[in-house]
């Protein structure tokens, strides 16, 4: 083998060790359940999710449903197909309603199909006016002020052309804890506020936004359709050993459009499906922490491969004198 070519192949395999090495640990290390796919992305995560303590309430919806209040619907319309402050009989605020239109995959008959999901938000609750909607005599009243505050649900019903109210469905509430609901009137669901001197910003008692779904499954549901927001006690009961309920709104929409073909998608925006790679994280991986492990290694490694080639070479060379200075006895 010419020697030239020789001295080439090794300085290439010199050069390709460190890069091999940096691109080897910079894999790793983004795979990583400890590192890339562990501490990294829920520190990202964390971060991002931080819009749930600045700006107004409708703001950080905004950015909630962006983000993705369950990892199902990919597109959705940013503007609510219906949004309200609901009161009650002497017009005080109880509280804000905003539902939205986003569109999800799911499966049919083994085939991959869209499907209308509608994402459903309730906020600045008054809890404790909410607690005079059951109405009753005093002694219910004490037994419902003593209880936890009222827990809210939503019913949907198909109403027909002939406005017959026909199937009910019921909202899926998601289990969420990302927005607090600071517009409420209490802090705790035992009905007490935060105490101003306390450390503690956060437990499981507080009242967030109530947040739900309605993945309409049934692409042919009337588009005419009656929403129903229910408050319920838990531990106080009615005669049938049942926690007592009542219902504090209820509206028809006619813009409940089920089938997929019919909605205009064209200004819809694109969901993060809470999906941090969907949310540039291999980006921050690379700028925060892979670039200056690879740089480590890429030098270590090259410090020793070069280290090599540079003793290798010095062999070589003398190997080349020798017969030289042999010729010239």
């Amino acid at each position: 083998m010419n020697k030239l070519v020789k001295r080439y192949i090794v300085l290439a395999i010199v050069i390709l060790i460190p890069l091999l090495g940096a691109y080897l640990i910079g894999t790793y290390g983004y795979n990583s359940d400890k590192f890339g796919q562990g501490a990294w992305k829920d520190e990202f995560t964390n971060d991002y999710l931080g819009f749930a303590d600045v700006g107004t309430i409708d703001e950080q919806i905004d950015e909630y449903i962006k983000f993705g209040i369950n990892n199902q619907y990919h597109v959705y319309d940013s503007e609510p197909i219906f949004s309200t402050q609901v009161k009650n009989a002497l017009q005080e605020d109880l509280f804000k309603i905003k539902i939205y239109r986003s569109i999800y995959k799911t499966i049919v008959d083994e085939v991959s199909v869209d499907r209308v999901q509608y994402l459903y938000f309730i906020y600045d609750v008054q809890y404790l006016k909410l607690r005079t909607e059951f109405g009753g005599g005093d002694a219910l009243q004490r037994e419902i002020a003593d209880a936890d505050v009222p827990q809210l649900s939503i019913n949907i019903y198909e109403v027909d052309e002939n406005d017959i109210v026909g199937t009910k469905d019921f909202v899926s509430q998601a289990t969420s804890t990302v927005l607090f609901d600071e517009g409420a009137d209490v802090d705790y669901v035992t009905g007490e506020n935060q105490d101003p001197d306390s450390d503690v910003t956060i437990t499981a008692d507080l009242n967030y936004v109530w947040t739900g779904f309605d993945p309409a499954l049934d692409n042919e549901w009337s588009s005419k359709t009656k929403i129903e927001v229910v408050a319920e006690i838990d531990g106080v009961v009615d005669v049938d050993s049942e926690n007592i309920k009542t219902t504090v709104y209820e509206t028809t929409l006619l813009n409940y459009e089920c089938e997929p073909a019919n909605v205009d998608t064209a200004d819809f925006l694109e969901s993060y499906q809470q999906t941090p790679e969907n949310m540039g994280y291999a980006k921050l991986a690379v700028s925060h922490y892979l670039w200056w492990i690879c740089l480590i290694t890429l030098v270590a490694l090259g410090f020793i491969t070069g280290s090599f080639y540079l003793v290798w070479l010095s062999e070589e060379t003398k190997l080349q004198t020798k017969p030289l200075k042999k010729a010239k006895k």
